[in-house]
């Protein structure tokens, strides 16, 4: 096997897009006493060009100390906006109560 093809790479893509939208659309159980928001930016082609990206994850801690990942969001900059949607926007039930934290902070 030399390589793989350009419909292999489109199906496997594909493949990957459904479940990370599964991940990101599952419901949410339990309790989490503490919110980590984080963000770093990414260069990605996006038409033809290369632009700057962020990509911010959502670690919450369960009330026994496990660590999960609750969410992730790409958004253009790190803005203001950027930031609150994941708490404000389609599933901020998620997050009513909950206190946030600042990773940095030991």
């Amino acid at each position: 096997m030399s390589g793989i093809s350009k419909s292999s790479v489109s199906k496997l893509c594909k493949d990957i897009d459904e479940r990370v939208n599964a991940f990101l659309r599952r419901p949410l159980d339990g309790e989490w006493p503490y919110l980590w928001l984080d963000a770093t930016d990414l260069k990605v082609r996006e038409g033809g060009r290369i632009v700057s990206v962020a990509a911010m994850i959502a670690v919450a801690v369960t009330t026994d100390g496990k660590h999960e990942i609750v969410g992730l969001h790409i958004g253009p900059l790190e803005a203001e906006p950027f930031w609150t949607t994941p708490l404000t926007g389609p599933g901020q039930a998620r997050a009513q109560g909950r206190e946030v934290g600042d990773q940095r902070r030991p």
